[in-house]
């Protein structure tokens, strides 16, 4: 992975008294949502390519985040992949990996929305549906005879369950005991007579909890048993976490619900009109709040078009801890190329 010079500001261990203050759920929350709106319009500009979009799961990020030591591993999908700015990442490295910029952490190698940040334990995004449930196995093992009391956290979504690596990832997960939390997001429209993660946990022998996505502070306290549970030795767990994705747009009524009547809005669900709702701030405050964040994204943004993009010859780096003599000429032939 290429290194970076990215903080880390994850907090220390959770306590399970201690329940995720409203008002950083808010912050957290409205800086993905204007974050991933921001990606959207970018996208949408032809400024970058292909924008997963995370509406609907950003209280699920947000509560994770929270109850993570700065010593734990996330392995997330490209959709949750903006996981990284509630754990330390700047946003113009952000905002750079989106559009390719010299301060991409992935220094360009990687496409929208997949960053990989070492130094924030974040493990490199990669587009297969359900891929990191394997990795997750051996990295769980890694820390498991490290005996250092970290835990990797995977996140991903309800598709990962039909596929191959779920099985085999959570065989592993399961059969080595490692401390592993595997988070599995299920919209709620998504939802099927079929057995949906937590059901099919048993049979590979989890321990599994499901809990409501939309809510931050009910998934920090889930998080932080689980975390606990790893970290003391009790095995891994899943936890399945619903949440509401709008995906249909009328011109007359704006967001809404699939499935749903019309009669229900995306408002009455919105996770962060919820925890707006929730939080007990004061219209003013929350409007100063939204602003602070609206200007960080805007010059976070401004900051990263600046940028150049990363030069070329960093594809000649970190593909060993020291590049061979073999590997030394080709970036030697290719750079003489470049100046002709």
């Amino acid at each position: 992975m290429a290194s970076t010079t990215e903080g880390r500001t994850a907090g220390e261990a959770p306590s399970l008294s201690e329940p995720l203050p409203a008002t950083v759920a808010y912050r957290s929350i409205r800086l993905l949502r204007l974050v991933d709106e921001t990606a959207d319009r970018l996208a949408r500009a032809g400024e970058m390519g292909v924008h997963v979009p995370c509406r609907g799961q950003e209280a699920l990020l947000a509560g994770v985040a929270a109850a993570t030591r700065a010593g734990d591993w996330l392995m997330p999908g490209p959709r949750q992949s903006s996981i990284g700015l509630l754990r330390g990442l700047s946003l113009v490295s952000h905002f750079s990996q989106l559009l390719g910029r010299s301060a991409d952490p992935s220094r360009g190698r990687q496409a929208p929305g997949h960053p990989t940040v070492r130094s924030l334990n974040l493990f490199s995004v990669a587009t297969p549906v359900g891929s990191q449930l394997i990795q997750a196995a051996g990295v769980g093992l890694a820390m498991k005879r490290a005996e250092r009391g970290e835990v990797a956290v995977t996140l991903g979504g309800a598709g990962a369950v039909a596929t191959a690596d779920f099985h085999v990832g959570m065989n592993f997960t399961a059969l080595w005991a490692v401390p592993v939390v595997h988070v599995f997001a299920v919209a709620t429209d998504d939802r099927s007579e079929l057995p949906g993660p937590a059901a099919r946990a048993a049979a590979h022998g989890l321990h599994a909890v499901e809990v409501d996505g939309a809510d931050a502070r009910a998934v920090h306290d889930t998080m932080a048993a689980a975390m606990e549970r790893a970290r003391s030795g009790e095995g891994p767990t899943l936890v399945e976490a619903s949440f509401p994705e709008p995906l249909r747009v009328t011109p007359e009524s704006g967001l809404r619900l699939v499935g749903d009547s019309d009669e229900t809005s995306w408002s009455e669900v919105d996770p962060l009109e919820r925890c707006r709702r929730d939080s007990g701030l004061a219209a003013a405050d929350a409007d100063a709040i939204d602003a602070e964040l609206q200007s960080a994204v805007d010059d976070g943004v401004a900051a990263a078009l600046a940028l150049p993009a990363p030069p070329t010859s960093l594809l000649f780096d970190d593909v060993f801890a020291e590049r061979t003599p073999a590997l030394e000429a080709q970036r030697r032939e290719w750079l003489a190329q470049r100046k002709n």
